[in-house]
């Protein structure tokens, strides 16, 4: 039994060494268009998305959002993807809002959202941010056990829709890349602080949703 948890343990490890992610080019704006319409689906909310494939291309062409792509095997279409866009705030400065997180169904448990996240917070650290930002509505459980499990988390209410909150600052940051677990103590939550640099949530609306 015992080399058999070896083996299996192995075998995750390996795929998830196997995991490369990369930054996504105009070019690969029809595999992001995809993934977040199924995001969309997956919410019951298929006929909010109004972006299309040609904006979205353009929008990562002027810089105006980024996005981090995940494919599982040399070659293989991507299997998930982070979007994201700067933001400021006037007591902190420069910061970095996480919009999306989504990993396909069938890839998840391989380390994938693992990846992307940790690549969003390398990214948020070579660009000087002074925290880095995402929301993940309650009812979504897989995601929210997610990041609970690798980051420290507080609960809020917006307008009756309650979101977990999550905010990490440089330290916390450096841990996650670094492969380590984030404790709330060093995550900087504030949601029931001065909430600058991402969107106020308001309603249900599925901005900044993730699901990995």
């Amino acid at each position: 039994m015992l080399v058999a948890q070896v083996l299996v343990a192995v075998f995750a490890a390996n795929r998830r060494d196997a995991v490369r992610v990369f930054d996504a080019s105009p070019a690969d704006a029809p595999y992001v268009h995809a993934m977040l319409r199924e995001l969309a689906q997956f919410e019951g909310l298929l006929g909010e998305p109004r972006v299309t494939v040609d904006q979205l291309a353009r929008d990562l062409r002027a810089g105006h959002c980024w996005c981090i792509l995940a494919e599982a095997e040399p070659g293989a279409s991507p299997c998930g993807y982070a979007l994201g866009y700067h933001s400021y705030c006037t007591w902190e400065g420069r910061g970095l809002y996480l919009e999306d997180l989504y990993v396909r169904p069938d890839m998840r448990s391989r380390g994938i959202g693992r990846s992307l996240i940790s690549a969003v917070a390398e990214r948020a650290l070579e660009t000087g941010c002074a925290r880095l930002q995402w929301q993940s509505l309650e009812w979504n459980e897989r995601a929210c056990r997610f990041y609970t499990e690798i980051v420290g988390a507080d609960e809020f209410r917006t307008d009756g829709a309650r979101w977990l909150n999550l905010i990490l600052r440089p330290p916390a940051m450096r841990s996650l890349v670094a492969g380590g677990r984030v404790g709330a103590s060093d995550s900087g939550c504030e949601a029931r602080g001065r909430e600058c640099g991402g969107p106020k949530r308001a309603g249900s609306q599925p901005e900044g949703r993730a699901n990995a």
